[in-house]
Protein backbone atom coordinates (compact mmCIF):
# COMPACT_ATOMS: atom_id res chain seq x y z
CA UNK A 1 0.00 0.00 0.00
CA UNK A 2 2.88 2.35 0.70
CA UNK A 3 4.19 2.14 -2.84
CA UNK A 4 0.71 2.63 -4.26
CA UNK A 5 0.21 5.71 -2.11
CA UNK A 6 3.53 7.05 -3.35
CA UNK A 7 2.85 6.35 -7.03
CA UNK A 8 -0.76 7.51 -7.24
CA UNK A 9 -0.11 11.26 -6.86
CA UNK A 10 2.68 11.13 -9.45
CA UNK A 11 0.46 9.33 -11.93
CA UNK A 12 -2.34 11.82 -11.30
CA UNK A 13 0.04 14.72 -11.99
CA UNK A 14 1.22 13.21 -15.26
CA UNK A 15 -2.24 12.18 -16.40
CA UNK A 16 -1.26 8.50 -16.50
CA UNK A 17 -4.80 7.19 -16.12
CA UNK A 18 -3.99 3.68 -17.35
CA UNK A 19 -1.20 3.25 -14.79
CA UNK A 20 -3.32 4.93 -12.15
CA UNK A 21 -6.11 2.45 -12.84
CA UNK A 22 -3.72 -0.40 -12.10
CA UNK A 23 -2.54 1.21 -8.88
CA UNK A 24 -6.03 2.17 -7.71
CA UNK A 25 -7.38 -1.31 -8.50
CA UNK A 26 -4.58 -2.85 -6.42
CA UNK A 27 -5.37 -0.46 -3.57
CA UNK A 28 -9.05 -1.32 -3.87
CA UNK A 29 -8.27 -5.02 -3.68
CA UNK A 30 -6.11 -4.49 -0.59
CA UNK A 31 -8.85 -2.47 1.12
CA UNK A 32 -11.34 -5.25 0.33
CA UNK A 33 -9.07 -7.92 1.78
CA UNK A 34 -8.56 -5.85 4.92
CA UNK A 35 -12.30 -5.22 5.27
CA UNK A 36 -11.77 -1.46 4.94
CA UNK A 37 -14.79 -0.77 2.78
CA UNK A 38 -15.15 2.89 3.68
CA UNK A 39 -11.89 4.03 2.05
CA UNK A 40 -12.51 1.64 -0.83
CA UNK A 41 -15.85 3.13 -1.85
CA UNK A 42 -14.48 6.19 -3.65
CA UNK A 43 -11.72 4.14 -5.29
CA UNK A 44 -14.24 1.59 -6.53
CA UNK A 45 -16.42 4.20 -8.17
CA UNK A 46 -13.41 5.96 -9.69
CA UNK A 47 -11.99 2.71 -11.07
CA UNK A 48 -15.26 1.68 -12.69
CA UNK A 49 -15.82 5.08 -14.30
CA UNK A 50 -12.30 5.35 -15.69
CA UNK A 51 -12.11 1.73 -16.84
CA UNK A 52 -15.29 2.27 -18.86
CA UNK A 53 -13.64 5.19 -20.64
CA UNK A 54 -10.94 2.86 -21.97
CA UNK A 55 -13.27 -0.03 -22.80
CA UNK A 56 -10.17 -2.22 -23.11
CA UNK A 57 -10.81 -5.82 -22.00
CA UNK A 58 -7.48 -6.04 -20.16
CA UNK A 59 -8.19 -2.87 -18.21
CA UNK A 60 -11.75 -3.93 -17.44
CA UNK A 61 -10.49 -7.31 -16.24
CA UNK A 62 -8.16 -5.60 -13.79
CA UNK A 63 -10.57 -2.95 -12.52
CA UNK A 64 -13.96 -4.65 -12.35
CA UNK A 65 -13.31 -7.67 -10.06
CA UNK A 66 -12.12 -5.59 -7.07
CA UNK A 67 -14.97 -3.12 -7.61
CA UNK A 68 -17.44 -6.01 -7.80
CA UNK A 69 -16.00 -7.53 -4.60
CA UNK A 70 -16.50 -4.20 -2.85
CA UNK A 71 -20.09 -3.94 -4.03
CA UNK A 72 -20.73 -7.48 -2.85
CA UNK A 73 -19.22 -6.69 0.55
CA UNK A 74 -21.53 -3.66 0.75
CA UNK A 75 -24.53 -5.91 0.12
CA UNK A 76 -25.04 -4.83 -3.49
CA UNK A 77 -24.98 -8.22 -5.21
CA UNK A 78 -27.01 -7.16 -8.29
CA UNK A 79 -24.57 -4.38 -9.20
CA UNK A 80 -21.56 -6.56 -8.40
CA UNK A 81 -22.93 -9.19 -10.78
CA UNK A 82 -23.63 -6.53 -13.42
CA UNK A 83 -19.98 -5.47 -13.43
CA UNK A 84 -18.89 -9.02 -14.14
CA UNK A 85 -21.50 -9.77 -16.81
Amino acid sequence: MGLAEELAPRLEETGGVKGLLEVRSAQLWAFNVRGEHGPAAALGQWAVEHAREYANPAILAGAYPPAAALRLAQGDAPNARALLS
